[in-house]
């Protein structure tokens, strides 16, 4: 059984954890690296599978949707771990349509509600993870699968904490 092999797309190549990951001698690189800055997420996966990488990104709706897509065509990617941008707290006026979804969960597109508080409220983002607690998870992940147990799968980082 072959190790995870890293490759951070855009979203999430962050300098603290690349070097955080490469000083536990991950086997990771960036889009920069490898020459894909502002490729589609299309590209960045088959990429990552000529390359045989699992990706990282913090594009969960848009990989979870071309997952799917992909699998449905038949098509195969070495695996993709997802997690949510963090969204910055924005005023909503009443009567504005807004979109809730839980975090990484990004199963079905959710519903588009609208508020009907007249003064409207502040939306507060999805979590954020800082590069120590996005490394404890990755490396989590990174003991307990192999690389060819990522195949054709997703997996969200929320889900490898320490629990």
């Amino acid at each position: 059984m072959s190790k995870i092999r890293l490759y951070l797309d855009e979203d999430s190549r962050s300098q603290k954890l690349l070097q955080a990951l490469q000083s536990r001698s991950v086997d990771v690189i960036t889009v920069s690296e490898a020459a894909m800055l502002s490729r589609s997420d299309e590209d960045q996966l088959s990429w990552a599978f000529v390359n045989q990488r699992v990706i990282y990104s913090f594009n969960a709706r848009d990989f979870y949707r071309i997952h799917t897509d992909w699998l449905e065509k038949g098509d195969s990617h070495s695996g993709i771990i997802a997690t949510a941008k963090a969204i910055r707290a924005d005023f909503v006026g009443a009567g504005s349509p807004i979109s809730f979804i839980g975090i990484d969960k990004f199963y079905k597109p959710a519903p588009t509600p609208r508020l009907n508080h007249p003064g409207g409220c502040y939306i507060l983002g999805q979590q954020n993870y800082s590069a120590g607690e996005q490394m404890r998870r990755l490396l989590r992940l990174i003991s307990a699968k192999s690389a060819e147990e990522m195949q054709n799968q997703i997996e969200f980082l929320s889900a490898w904490n320490e629990n």
